[in-house]
């Protein structure tokens, strides 16, 4: 699969620098659900309490101690590099021109690195040779917390029917990359690029 290069290396949307923070919802079409409405345990409907010192979504029946406590979900973001190129994915639900890196929710009882050589797996068809972890960061709009990993991986890649296209671009072209309204993405590619050589960056 050739780099696509050009204006198709820059999807549309402007530079984050230009943007206010209404961009940080954007995703919100594609990842965000709606929270409960109604008591998982008993059905009874939820209403917000004040408990301890945060409001929470609670069930309103007496017999139920049903609480929400909205606490973060773990997901695995990956930045695979196939033959000295990074690969970047479109999921099928994004719009044209929007690419980010791999990520995916952890299975039970599945530790994150066994997530990770899964979801490259199961998205690409590609098999991970090694890998690093880089660090974690938190995605509040979506309640999430991204454990993001460097991957180097092998053989031919075959996309899963959740992407819609995969382009591949050098380290300097990610270096510049503009992930539009993907903050997350453009931080964790960010904090990575710094640690190259310089002679890697351009």
């Amino acid at each position: 699969m050739g780099v696509r290069r050009g204006p198709l290396l820059r999807p549309r949307y402007p530079s984050l620098e230009n943007q206010d923070r209404r961009d940080e919802f954007l995703l919100f079409a594609y990842f965000v659900m709606k929270p409960y409405s109604y008591c998982p345990v008993c059905g009874g409907s939820l209403v917000e309490r004040l408990i301890g010192a945060e409001l929470r979504r609670a069930c309103v029946r007496g017999k139920c101690d049903y609480v929400c406590w909205n606490n973060p979900i773990p997901v695995v973001a990956a930045i695979v590099e196939l033959d000295g190129k990074i690969v970047l994915a479109r999921n099928a639900t994004w719009p044209v021109g929007l690419f980010s890196m791999i990520t995916g929710f952890l299975d039970a009882q599945e530790l994150p690195e066994q997530a990770l050589a899964r979801e490259v797996k199961e998205e690409l068809g590609l098999a991970v040779l090694e890998h690093k972890f880089l660090g974690h960061y938190l995605y509040p709009a979506a309640n999430q917390v991204l454990m993001a990993y460097w991957a180097r991986a092998i053989g031919p890649v075959r996309i899963s029917t959740e992407l819609a296209e995969v382009k591949l671009v050098t380290r300097p072209e990610f270096a510049a990359y503009d992930f539009g309204p993907l903050f997350v993405a453009a931080k964790v590619a960010k904090e990575w690029t710094l640690t190259w050589p310089m002679t890697e960056r351009s």
